[in-house]
């Protein structure tokens, strides 16, 4: 009878009984020797645990910024339908165009040409020029671009003042000028910038329905592709200093500007704001 297999199973069983004491006898000496420092170990790392837990979840967290995000960028693509403007078909330089000056005199003699013929209809004195050199040589190639954007903007202000309805009386006079010598980058501080304004100056001589039917008219969107001009700052002033006078023409400076919103990619490279953005409406009168 083979006994080999009886021996190495008590042999097995007396191994276990030594780890099991082992286990048992350390066990029991880590309970007398510890004064209570594990225990207080683990409860400051439970109450600095709390300290940084915080309120909310840090998935809760970020899915909240993300739903915040969202809403910010449909606030701005909210603000860019209402408020924005796009470059109009005749104002964009052609593709295969090898002379971006010379399209922009041409398009600036067109412009001067219609709004003379709406002015002498009406008999309304203004400056002509609409705030731009004289047709005399060809801008550079590069300024091209932002002169056709300032003429399609300087064309939509200059009709808002000339075509009042036929029951209000027109203008007495009007000149349009550009403040800046490019566009504006503006939103708020410390952030990217939100969009670039196109400002103009508008300087006019009205009777009050008419300057108030002008500010009416500036404000609004007609049809597709239609765009508002913000009106940035008013000043108004009057000779009448007795309230008895007769309120007789007035004269007003208006500043207004064509919002352009930046895309994304844009906005992390245009550079920091010139000024902070404004809440768009009427300055201040004097």
């Amino acid at each position: 009878m083979n006994i080999t297999p009886l021996l190495l199973r008590e042999r097995m069983f007396a191994w276990a009984g030594i780890v099991v004491a082992v286990v048992l006898v350390g066990g029991a000496c880590w309970w007398v020797a510890d004064d209570g420092t594990a225990a207080a170990a683990a409860a400051a790392a439970g109450q600095e645990m709390d300290k940084v837990k915080g309120p909310v979840l840090l998935s809760d967290r970020l899915r909240e910024q993300k739903q915040a995000n969202q809403e910010l960028a449909d606030s701005i693509d909210a603000l860019r339908q209402a408020n924005g403007f796009t470059i109009g078909r005749d104002f964009l330089i052609p593709e295969k165009n090898e002379q971006p000056g010379q399209y922009f005199n041409e398009r600036l003699l067109i412009v001067q040409d219609s709004l003379r013929a709406k002015a002498k209809d009406r008999n309304i004195v203004y400056q002509e020029r609409l705030g731009f050199e004289r047709v005399v040589k060809v801008p550079p190639a590069e300024e091209a671009e932002h002169l056709l954007i300032m003429l399609q903007l300087t064309e939509r202000a200059a009709s808002a003042v000339i075509d009042t309805p036929a029951a209000i009386k027109p203008v007495d006079s009007f000149a349009i000028s550009q403040p800046t010598k490019g566009p504006e980058l503006t939103g708020a501080a410390g952030r990217p910038p939100l969009l670039r304004e196109y400002p103009l100056r508008i300087t006019l001589r009205a009777k009050l329905p008419t300057l108030l039917w002008i500010l009416h008219r500036l404000a609004q969107v007609d049809g597709p592709g239609g765009y508002p001009l913000i009106v940035r700052k008013l000043e108004i002033s009057s000779k009448n200093l007795d309230p008895k006078d007769e309120v007789h023409s007035l004269d007003a400076v208006l500043e207004v500007a064509g919002m352009r919103f930046l895309e994304a990619d844009e906005r992390a490279t245009a550079g920091k704001p010139a000024v902070k953005s404004r809440t768009s409406g009427l300055g201040g009168a004097k």
